[in-house]
């Protein structure tokens, strides 16, 4: 893809974490743009600090310091109830265990982000049903998740995270808690989505199939982060 927009931009981005007696430095100035409609994995060796990173792009933890832009605002300097906003305006996040809520339907996990932005339910849920027929679960809309397969739940879990179509997707370990075979499903389905919604991906991941259809890959090693 050739977009030359950036959605995201995070530029000297620290983070360390007090253990014990001591300062563990997880990151060490991290710097990352990443295009609208640009697919970019992020690898690196368990206990790098990847799912730290993303949860900080995310908002759902601070940096010690550093800026990072969102459609152009900087997070870090945005009260905790502007971030909520943002995050529910621009990003969905995937991660390995799809965390869908077991009480409700296939249908009632998808469409509660629209209905906290603040949609009715009658919209909430038709943007649900079109976004879970993308992801061919429209047949699977009144399953729990307990009746569903986890290729299916993860399904769910992506379509939750597209519902509100954010312009990006912050993704950790997406098919990690899936067989060879639907991981191999799952990630042909992300690579389609991305195409077809012009959504852009950030995908930690250690599956090679996956990293291979990135568009780059970023490797986070001793707090920083280089082009693979």
């Amino acid at each position: 893809m050739n977009h030359n927009s950036s959605i995201l931009s995070v530029n000297s981005v620290h983070k360390s974490f007090i253990q014990g007696e001591k300062i563990i430095e997880v990151l060490k100035g991290v710097n990352l743009e990443v295009n609208v409609g640009e697919r970019v994995g992020i690898v690196g060796l368990s206990g790098s600090g990847k799912s730290t990173l993303l949860h900080i792009l995310g908002g759902l933890e601070r940096s010690d310091s550093g800026d990072i832009l969102i459609d152009g605002k900087n997070i870090a300097q945005l009260k905790d109830f502007e971030v909520n906003h943002m995050r529910n305006s621009y990003l969905g996040f995937v991660y390995q265990f799809h965390h869908l809520l077991p009480d409700f339907t296939a249908l009632e996990n998808v469409s509660l982000p629209p209905l906290i932005g603040g949609k009715s339910k009658k919209h909430a849920n038709f943007l649900a049903r079109k976004i879970l027929h993308k992801v061919g679960l429209e047949h699977r809309e009144d399953h729990r998740p307990g009746e569903l397969s986890g290729g299916e739940r993860q399904r769910v879990a992506i379509a939750r995270a597209l519902v509100n179509e954010p312009t990006c997707i912050l993704a950790d370990e997406p098919t990690g808690n899936l067989d060879e075979k639907t991981a191999r499903d799952v990630n042909e389905m992300i690579i389609s989505l991305s195409d077809q919604l012009d959504t852009s991906f950030l995908i930690v991941t250690h599956n090679s199939d996956l990293a291979r259809r990135m568009d780059r890959v970023v490797q986070l090693q001793n707090g920083i982060l280089s082009e693979k």
